[in-house]
């Protein structure tokens, strides 16, 4: 699907308006989840923003605005083709930027690969949570956070714990956290301050 940068740069005009603490000065780190819908990453990245000041971008606000802008022309997958586009015209943007430190509110689990081309071209270090949910309970927490859309998700569900198996299987996270579970923010700071020291 080609479209051209125009397209894109509509979408940052819209976008940046919504984006925090861009004149806060922070390394060069992207904070990163692995995790299905419903496993909590938005409340757990919110406090990570709050605490560090950082830049956090949230792909379903993304797609909200890509609707808007467009009228609902493009088709969920398509929309979703452009998110992917857009978030690596948006990382080379925000790499100019004083604010390094970078929240991706949403999973890592398929797109990965992007993700960490960029990391590793623009020397950037990158800590990765692992979000921990029982089926179960994601069903219940997409029913109340989608309702009355909420059957799409759920027909997906199966195909992103999927996802999240491969990519865990693959790859090395930096904590792991189980929202049914005490939430200790003492100890994920304290592992983001490590990493942030070393960052540049």
């Amino acid at each position: 699907m080609n479209f051209p940068k125009l397209i894109l740069k509509k979408i940052l005009t819209k976008h940046i308006k919504s984006i925090r603490n861009l004149n806060i000065k922070n390394p060069k780190l992207i904070i990163a989840f692995s995790g299905i819908p419903g496993s909590g990453k938005t409340y757990i990245s919110e406090r990570i923003e709050n605490h560090y000041k950082a830049i956090r971008i949230n792909t379903d606000k993304i797609r909200n605005i890509i609707k808007i802008l467009f009228n609902n022309t493009y088709s969920k997958e398509q929309i979703n083709i452009i998110t992917d586009k857009y978030m690596i015209f948006l990382f080379n943007k925000l790499n100019k930027n004083i604010n390094k430190t970078i929240i991706l509110d949403c999973s890592i689990d398929r797109r990965y690969a992007q993700i960490k081309k960029f990391v590793l071209f623009n020397k950037y270090n990158i800590f990765i949570i692992c979000m921990e949910i029982t089926k179960r309970l994601a069903i219940k927490r997409i029913k109340i956070r989608n309702y009355p859309n909420s059957k799409p998700y759920l027909e997906k569900l199966n195909k992103w714990i999927e996802d999240q198996k491969r990519f865990l299987h693959r790859n090395k996270v930096d904590i792991i956290i189980n929202f049914s579970q005490p939430i200790y923010w003492n100890k994920i700071f304290s592992k983001i301050d490590i990493i942030l020291k070393n960052s540049i």
